[in-house]
């Protein structure tokens, strides 16, 4: 039973990182702009625990490093980064699992990861200063990322019962 999680994580970790960095970047209509792995990190997270979503970040990196013109160790870093910042979230100001809680960790996530990016372009000089990059690119992504994080929550939720749809409950 262990080693079939075991398996269905590293293939679904690996999957997920290859789809990523290989289809994600082709995308039309500005859907390549979606973080599949991140946010799949976010849900990793919310349902395992730490250590898992540790192990997710180290497999999951080093694929995307294999694939990535990028200085080696740049996702693993960011990767790893992201995990502390949404465990942080998670354990000091987001105590429950519903659908507000995923929008407000997928915008930080996907500021953290556009900003980052940006930056390691920049000074790569691939990428210039621009006001239409943070006017035009950033909402854009963000709303990409909050779109697809609430679909793939309203599945999971769909297929378990482990994260809450509503944040508050009302009784009559």
């Amino acid at each position: 039973m262990m080693y079939r999680n075991i398996i269905i994580n590293g293939l679904a970790m690996i999957a997920l990182a290859v789809i990523d960095s290989t289809l994600m970047g082709s995308l039309p209509f500005g859907l390549y702009r979606f973080h599949l792995f991140p946010i799949a990190l976010v849900f990793v997270l919310l349902l395992s625990n730490l250590r898992v979503a540790s192990w997710w970040v180290l497999g999951g990196g080093l694929v995307l490093e294999i694939f990535s013109f990028r200085p080696f160790g740049a996702y693993l870093f960011l990767l790893f980064f992201t995990l502390v910042v949404i465990e942080f979230l998670l354990d000091k100001f987001i105590t429950n699992r519903s659908v507000y809680s995923i929008i407000i960790i997928t915008v930080v996530v996907t500021l953290i990861w556009d900003i980052a990016f940006f930056i390691s372009d920049y000074r790569a000089g691939i990428a210039s200063f621009s006001f239409n990059y943070w006017i035009r690119v950033i909402p854009w992504s963000l709303v990409i990322n909050i779109i697809g994080a609430g679909i793939i929550f309203y599945i999971i939720n769909a297929l378990s019962k482990r994260l809450r749809p509503v944040f508050l409950s009302f009784k009559e």
